[in-house]
Parts: C-alpha cells; sequence; structure tokens
C-alpha cells in the first residue's frame, strides 16, 4: 500500500507549508492524481485522514481528491486521446507502450501518471 507513503508526504510538505506561513492550523489539501500513477483515491484519503487526526493543525482538514484522465501523444502525427486505464500490476513499474489509433506508431504519455498538490487552505 503505496498510498500511506504518499499521504505521509503530502502531510509533510502541508505542514511545511503552513509553518513557513505562520498558519494556525490548515483547513483544506486539494490534490490531483492521474489514473497512470495507480493510487488508489479512497485509500490515498483514508490513509490521510488517519495521520492527519494524529496532527493538531490539521483537526478538521478536508481532503479534496481529484482524478485526471491518462492522455497520450503520438510522437509521430501529433494526435493526442484518452488512454484506457486497466490496473495491470506491471504498469507499476513502467507504463505501457502505447500505439496511436491513427497512425499506429509509438507514443507518449503526456498526463495521467502525476500526483500534484494543487493547494492548501490555510488559516492565519
Amino acid at each position: 500500500m503505496h498510498e500511506f507513503s504518499i499521504a505521509s508526504q503530502i502531510i509533510s510538505i502541508a505542514l511545511a507549508e503552513a509553518k513557513r506561513r505562520y498558519a494556525k492550523r490548515v483547513l483544506e489539501i486539494k490534490i490531483r492524481i492521474g489514473k497512470f500513477s495507480f493510487i488508489n483515491p479512497d485509500q490515498l484519503k483514508f490513509s490521510l485522514e488517519a495521520i492527519a487526526s494524529m496532527e493538531p493543525s490539521l483537526n478538521g482538514v478536508v481532503f479534496s481528491v481529484s482524478e485526471e484522465d491518462a492522455v497520450a501523444k503520438c510522437i509521430e502525427c501529433n494526435y493526442q486521446w484518452i488512454v484506457e486505464c486497466k490496473d495491470n500490476p506491471l504498469y507499476h513499474y513502467s507504463p505501457p507502450i502505447v500505439r496511436c489509433p491513427r497512425c499506429n506508431n509509438i507514443s507518449k504519455l503526456v498526463k495521467g501518471r502525476d500526483c500534484v498538490i494543487e493547494g492548501i487552505c490555510i488559516e492565519v
């Protein structure tokens, strides 16, 4: 369950930013995860809430977790499309080879592999 270690890092970043800005507490943390990151949104939220319950400055924090589709772009013809994301254990180590549906050339994933903190709302 790599969601717990990701949640720990998110909490650490949010607390460091809150401290840097002399915040009384953190009100909301917005997170965007790509479907090809293979992070389970429910497990991530559960982990975030479990860790937050032990930190007074995170009392009542809201976690907004959104998912981003995986998007591929053809290297040859520049066609972009949303890639269907099926959880295969091998993809956790390396993304699949994606071929363009128009010209069948190898393409690259341009969206959908990230885990990003989009915003932190604090009370000062």
